[in-house]
């Protein structure tokens, strides 16, 4: 019995040593390489230095897309002062009821609605907007800030619209129709140029949008040199609007209050791979505000009228309006 006993007991103390080993982590060699999840000192540097470096990239590139879009509004703006400057300016003889009387009833109806009378005709307008943009029928709307520079004895527009694709991403828009001549310029970021056309056809449709535009200076629609219009209906008058090699008909539409509701003309749109067909273009006004003791509208809406069905493409509001 004894020895089956001590026997038993000195398996049991095996067992129990055994057990201890096993269970005991297994000794790492000093000179054995760190585990790829285990941090250094040295990888840690490197990680950080990584992060730093990619910090300063994403400044830089920030800082260089401020910059290139503040080159481009201000070549904006300094473009339109410049054409501003040989414009010429309008009559400083305050306007009467003498000059709508030759006017169809309709036209008159909408300049004493505008709050012409009384006061001198326009020569420039600065227009400043927000509102939304939709560059196709199936694409989604996004926000858009703009601004204007117009003139009316020498009939120009020049615009500036930056728009806001997703956050941190934005295209700036440069359209404008001056001394006969249009262009448009797109710009990713204001860095990548997408678009930037002067062509014929860009010239003729930037004109149409120019006399679009100059509905915010009712008063242009008196210059019996660039401006004829004639009765079409009771609310309905055409202008011929000429501008040397460039002449357009626009059908204006004016509210029994004379608001104006909208103005249409034909306009070349762009379908792409360098081709454009000639379409009618609606802009639409609504709210009526006063700006600067004028009234007009506060909300314009840019409407393409195609064969295959309506394309409303921008909706500006109209957030401040300055005379000269």
């Amino acid at each position: 019995m004894m020895g089956g006993i001590s026997g038993r007991d000195g398996l049991e103390r095996r067992i129990s040593v055994n057990w201890r080993l096993a269970r005991r982590p297994p000794a790492i060699p000093r000179d054995a390489p760190a585990p790829p999840w285990c941090s250094t000192p040295r990888s840690e540097e490197g990680r950080l230095t990584l992060f730093i470096i990619a910090v300063a990239v994403v400044a830089v590139a920030i800082a260089g897309f401020a910059a290139a879009q503040k080159t481009l509004y201000d070549d904006f703006v300094i473009s339109a002062a410049r054409f501003k400057a040989t414009a010429g300016v309008q009559d400083d003889a305050p306007v009467t009821e003498e000059d709508l009387r030759d006017l169809p009833e309709p036209m008159a109806r909408h300049l004493r609605f505008s709050g012409v009378l009384g006061r001198k005709r326009i020569s420039a307008v600065h227009v400043v907007h927000s509102g939304r943009f939709k560059p196709g029928a199936d694409r989604a709307w996004m926000s858009i800030d703009g601004e204007y520079f117009l003139t009316t004895k020498k009939p120009s527009f020049f615009w500036y619209g930056k728009v806001n694709v997703v956050p941190g991403i934005s295209f700036i828009a440069l359209d404008s129709y001056a001394g006969g001549s249009g262009r448009m310029v797109v710009k990713l970021m204001s860095v990548f140029r997408i678009v930037d056309d002067g062509s014929r056809q860009v010239s003729a449709s930037a004109f149409g949008r120019a006399v679009a535009e100059l509905t915010m200076a009712p008063t242009f629609f008196l210059d019996r040199r660039s401006v004829r219009c004639a009765r079409a209906g009771s609310d309905q008058v055409r202008c011929t609007v000429t501008d040397g090699d460039f002449s357009t008909h626009a059908d204006l539409f004016i509210n029994a209050d004379g608001s104006l509701n909208r103005i249409e003309l034909m306009r070349y749109f762009d379908r792409g791979n360098g081709k454009a067909t000639l379409e009618r273009f609606t802009g639409k006004g609504s709210r009526p505000k006063n700006f600067g003791g004028r009234m007009l509208a506060s909300r314009m809406d840019g409407v393409w009228n195609l064969s295959e069905g309506d394309l409303h493409y921008v909706s500006f509001d109209i957030d401040r309006v300055d005379f000269e």
